[in-house]
């Protein structure tokens, strides 16, 4: 699904956790990636103009995967004709990471969930908020498995 409005399309955003193959205790990274298409930008998570809608990333809770504070990226300071005020914004290239790490009672494999919210503008308007499901599969490895901490670093075993 794409979030069209005014002759303006932004893609839904790319997921990816690396490694892939998560061991107890190996650190991992979630990464929410937005393209945001030429001419057009999205405010920042922390606006300056608190009547701006933030990018907001939500990541839920998942049994025995600790899923850290998102990372943003820094904004750039833009003035536009309509408003006295620079704002802080994201454009082309967005990635959102989050630290994440599976506990000691982790099996199996599991979906990460959660919510990427922003409000996309052009140089003239802004568009209404858009609010995008975010969800990534996840193979997690027990410690009772042996090399689970050597494969976690590298990722699965070949079968």
């Amino acid at each position: 699904m794409t979030a069209a409005t005014g002759g303006v399309t932004i893609p839904p955003p790319s997921v990816r956790i690396e490694p892939a193959y998560l061991a107890p205790g190996v650190p991992a990274r979630l990464t929410i990636t937005l393209d945001v298409p030429d001419g057009c930008h999205i405010q920042a998570h922390a606006p300056r103009d608190p009547f701006l809608i933030p990018t907001v990333l939500e990541i839920d809770a998942v049994g025995d995967v600790t899923v850290g504070h998102p990372v943003y990226p820094a904004a750039v300071v833009e003035r536009f004709e309509w408003t006295p005020v620079e704002l802080d914004v994201y454009r082309g290239r967005v990635d959102i990471e989050v630290p994440m790490e599976v506990g000691a009672l982790a099996a199996g494999g599991t979906t990460i969930t959660g919510r990427l919210r922003y409000q996309a503008c052009t140089s003239t308007a802004c568009l209404p908020p858009i609010e995008h499901a975010i969800a990534a599969e996840v193979r997690l490895q027990g410690p009772e498995e042996p090399g689970a901490s050597e494969r976690g670093a590298q990722g699965p075993r070949s079968r």
